[in-house]
Parts: structure tokens; sequence; C-alpha cells
């Protein structure tokens, strides 16, 4: 595989790619396994960091009352506004969010942990953010997933396989580093991905391998935990 364009300009390279991609971006399958979860919780406010488009946002007002989203990307922004969300830009890099203490009773971070600088300092914020009791629903990719295992051994790298995560995680490290930061898992769960995309695309029948299962460090390829402040 040849190596990856150098990403030099994290806020560039979002706003390029707002551009020209659409809907959600996440796993279909967890994102309604997060929505049957939060229709247990009976939360009020919810924030989605890392909202993109809105497409999460827009399924979460079926449930929550009220949601807010925000995005590094003005053309995310831009498209959840039109949609009707209460967006604005945030770079989640930053020290400090635009958000007061104990605002929001909800968190919805899917796919977005591995892509910023400091994961320790997001999770620091978003307990802040967090009421008491308050929840964070968070995916993210299992770098132990068996096909990355196998692009590895065939002399890839991380870059290789995905520029744009910056951090990893497998099932240890992610439990771990939310423990540290004082949540409490509530539920945990994965998308396991037997038949690997573009191979399901190709073959639409081999797609029913593949299904929403206990996390493990080998098929599972997406892991999905709700935590309570």
């Amino acid at each position: 595989m040849p190596s990856a364009k150098p990403i030099t300009d994290i806020g560039l390279y979002y706003e390029k790619s707002w551009q020209h991609i659409e809907g959600l971006q996440m796993s279909k399958e967890l994102a309604d396994l997060g929505y049957s979860w939060v229709r247990k919780i009976g939360a009020k406010r919810c924030l989605d960091l890392g909202c993109g488009d809105g497409s999460n946002c827009i399924s979460l007002k079926k449930i929550v009352p009220e949601v807010k989203g925000c995005d590094i990307s003005p053309n995310a922004v831009i498209k959840a506004s039109k949609k009707g969300i209460n967006a604005k830009v945030v770079d989640l890099n930053q020290k400090k969010f635009p958000y007061k203490k104990s605002s929001f009773d909800l968190v919805w971070l899917t796919d977005v942990i591995e892509h910023v600088f400091w994961p320790d300092s997001l999770l620091s914020n978003i307990y802040e953010i967090l009421t008491k009791n308050g929840y964070l629903f968070l995916t993210t990719p299992n770098v132990s997933w068996f096909i990355n295992r196998f692009q590895i051994l065939n002399g890839n790298t991380l870059y290789d396989i995905h520029p744009q995560h910056i951090h990893w995680f497998n099932q240890k490290r992610l439990l771990e580093i939310l423990t540290n930061h004082g949540f409490k898992i509530v539920n945990f769960s994965s998308y396991k991905r037997i038949v690997p995309y573009p191979l399901s695309l190709k073959f639409p029948s081999l797609d029913k391998l593949n299904f929403v299962g206990p996390p493990d460090n080998i098929f599972s390829h997406t892991y999905a935990v709700l935590a309570r402040r």
C-alpha cells in the first residue's frame, strides 16, 4: 500500500472533507445501538461532539428534547444548521470547551476520540460539562481488529491504514482511559466486522455475517461504550 499523503493542517483537512461528504460517518448498527441505550436513560440535554452535518443530531432529537452539536469544520456546521441543528464551530483540541459546567446530561462522541491530539484533555472537558450522573456515549475503532493485524504483518503502519487517526484504542486501553477520568462503564458492546469492506459491498449477502455483539480484541471492528459520570 502506498504511503498516504501527509496531513499538515487538521482543520483544513476536515473543512475540505465536508465539502463533499454527507450523512452518517459511523456504523449505522452502532448508531442504532446508541439510540436504544439513550432511550433508556431519559436524557434532556445532549451535545454531539464532532456532529458533522447533523445526521446523528436529527435522530437524537427524536429521543432527547434539546440537542446541540459542534464540529471543527465550518462546512459541516453550515450543513447541520440548515437541518435545524443548533451547531457551532469548536476545535476539540482546545484546552477548554465553550460550554458551561454541568450543562448537558448526555454527550455523544462517535468515531471522534481517535481524531483528537489529546484524548485525556477531551475526556476531562466532557466530564466537566456533564451533569452529575450524566452519560457519555462513545464509539471508536479497535486497533487490534484482525484486518489491522494482517495489514501490519504485511508491512503497513497504522498511518498507512488510517492517516486521520491520531490515537488508536483496544479494549483494555479504552476502558482504562475512561475509568481514569472517573467514568463508570454502564454498557459495552461492539460491531463485529467479520467480512471487511469493500468485500461486503461487492457481496451484500456476506454482510449478514457482520453484527453487533460482545467486545473482543480480534473481530470487533468498532467499540461502543455508554459510561456515566
